[in-house]
């Protein structure tokens, strides 16, 4: 019955105790970019902290931004820019990272990427030369808001739920940041301007896309805020359940050691015992 009771102890116990993987992960896995164009990964140190390597394969089909980041139970974005077409290979190399106990962490992840081209759509100029030519009224012009294909509009890291209708937004971002990266690809369309835009010191900033004749303005309004780190937090619940560890383990030192002393004293009386019975006979 003892035993039973040391085993359903033992079980509770450790059930009760939260374990945390250490790795370093990088989402999305591939990438796929229009020619001119940017997009974005993100590499994230799950309960471990140290220096991650980045380097790509061919600079002159894929380049980034940053080839080396530190990590602290962190996420960092790497920019990918697409410079020609073809296919390269990022590798994100786990350099020198270590959890939280001092354990290395180790190893390699490849992203493929893959760069490619679209041709503008080919305009109808010469049918309308000659339907006027002939004396037939030429097809009235399209509206403003269908020479437009947009096909992604990306703030890295945030979600702006773009429609191309829709030309104002609204974003929430950390107070600390001053850099961000915009991602526009569409058919026969251009960003004016640089992808990477200077936030600093901005409440508002304009992304301006021409499709060769017109140009439309996407406004996006900044409201900054502080956000609370989420390391703090996870380093304080690994602290309690390092002192919960060391509570129970001592809890089950003084159980074993208190069933050896009993089994020790009870031992003994009976050998004692034993003794006396022989002496009197």
């Amino acid at each position: 019955m003892k035993r039973l009771k040391l085993f359903i102890l033992l079980f509770l116990c450790f059930s009760s105790m939260k374990v945390y993987a250490s790795q370093i992960t990088v989402n999305p896995t591939s990438l796929s970019i229009q020619k001119g164009n940017i997009v974005a990964f993100k590499i994230t140190a799950e309960n471990c902290a140290g220096r991650v390597d980045v380097s790509t394969s061919d600079n002159s089909i894929a380049s980034v931004n940053k080839t080396s980041v530190f990590l602290d139970n962190s996420t960092e974005t790497i920019i990918v820019t697409g410079v020609n077409d073809g296919n390269a290979t990022l590798t994100v190399q786990i350099t020198d990272v270590t959890d939280y106990d001092l354990k290395p962490v180790t190893g390699t992840k490849s992203v493929p990427v893959y760069v490619y081209s679209i041709n503008p759509s080919t305009n109808n100029d010469s049918k309308q030369e000659q339907i006027s030519s002939q004396g037939e009224q030429a097809p009235p012009e399209e509206k403003k808001e269908d020479l437009f294909n947009i096909s992604k509009f990306e703030v890295v890291g945030y979600n702006l739920a773009f429609e191309e209708s829709k030309e104002e937004y609204y974003m929430i971002i950390d107070e600390k940041v001053d850099k961000l990266y915009v991602i526009v690809e569409g058919e026969g369309i251009t960003v004016e301007g640089d992808k990477e835009v200077n936030i600093k010191d901005k409440k508002d900033f304009t992304v301006t896309i021409s499709n060769g004749t017109i140009k439309k303005d996407y406004k996006i309004t900044l409201n900054r805020e502080r956000k609370e780190e989420s390391y703090p937090k996870k380093k304080e619940e690994k602290k309690d359940n390092d002192f919960a560890f060391q509570i129970t383990f001592a809890l089950l030192v003084i159980l074993i050691l208190s069933n050896i002393i009993y089994f020790f004293v009870k031992s003994k009386k009976k050998i004692s015992h034993i003794i006396k019975d022989e002496e009197v006979l």
